[in-house]
């Protein structure tokens, strides 16, 4: 192997290692931006829970599904969030 042939292979990984580099920084930015949804749907569930829990005349399914829900969201926030 000669010394071309092993600045190539350098110049080659290089050019790798940095395609690697931008995969995970918009990884990363995928990753927060789906943490941030998450809280903005479990902080709108929670508002629709409280502010429908004192409504008597909402169908049980309803308010049964909403908790449901706020739960899901709950469990799924404190585990990704952090």
């Amino acid at each position: 192997m000669d010394e071309n042939e092993i600045l190539e292979m350098g110049r080659t990984m290089k050019l790798k290692y940095e395609e690697l580099e931008e995969k995970e920084r918009k990884m990363k930015m995928e990753v927060r931006q789906l943490k941030k949804a998450l809280i903005s749907a479990y902080g709108w569930i929670r508002i629709i829970d409280e502010t429908f829990s004192v409504d008597l005349d909402m169908p049980q399914e309803l308010n049964t599904t909403i908790e449901l829900l706020r739960q899901f969201l709950s469990d799924h926030t404190e585990r990704f969030i952090q």
